[in-house]
């Protein structure tokens, strides 16, 4: 968890250690807290065999999240024997810090954090655009050392696809989806790409077709 401190001051001192002070440690120290209240479940072993919290359940939250979006990839990795865990623990847990350069984290975090106290499930829906943005890379895999590279040395510079397709997904669905997957069935998920209109393969809008307004001109720059 230190990864989090080491982030929240590098933001509260702007990158300069000349601005650390007691308030930058203040500020640090309440904002780590408040993380953990949104991600301390993952973190306490206690929990990890709980059907309704804890690592596993965050886990198996994933796979439904990447199942609703792109089942394709899901079933591609899973052949691979490239389970969640490999990857995406990694990811959900430390907010995506360990695998991009400041630069791209801290797009990811403004991202996250503008969803407030629903920053949980906007990072679900990161984490399976991330997946869906690779699909021609893992589709075209044919070994867990072919795919595990490019998943834990994920490319900066397909970020600002990714939120892209991460905040379409969320229009379209709303973030309220990803608790209600938390335990669906298969059966269940495929009803719900069916009301949906989740096709799985474009990384436009889930339904292939552009959405207009703000939002293209939000990510059109």
């Amino acid at each position: 968890m230190n990864e989090f401190v080491a982030l929240l001051l590098y933001a509260f001192s702007q990158g300069s250690t000349a601005r650390l002070d007691r308030r930058v440690e203040a500020d640090c120290f309440f904002c780590f807290q408040t993380l953990l209240g949104f991600l301390g479940d993952d973190f306490c072993r206690a929990l990890d065999q709980d059907s309704d919290t804890g690592v596993h359940t965050t886990m198996r939250q994933f796979d439904n999240s990447l199942r609703l979006f792109d089942p394709e990839v899901l079933e591609h990795l899973c052949s691979l024997g490239v389970t969640s865990e490999h990857y995406a623990l990694r990811w959900l847990l430390l907010l995506f810090i360990h695998e991009l350069d400041l630069q791209h984290v801290l797009r990811i975090w403004d991202f996250l954090l503008s969803f407030g106290d629903e920053l949980r499930s906007a990072a679900f829906f990161v984490a399976a655009a991330m997946c869906h943005n690779l699909r021609d890379t893992i589709l075209a895999s044919e070994s867990i050392s072919d795919v595990i590279p490019h998943l834990h040395r994920y490319p900066g510079d397909q970020m600002e696809n990714v939120l892209r397709i991460a905040m379409r997904w969320i229009l379209v669905c709303g973030l309220e989806i990803i608790p209600k997957i938390k335990n669906a069935s298969e059966e269940e998920i495929g009803a719900l790409r069916v009301k949906f209109n989740l096709d799985g393969k474009s990384p436009m809008t889930p339904n292939g077709t552009r959405k207009a307004g703000w939002f293209t001109r939000l990510f059109s720059s």
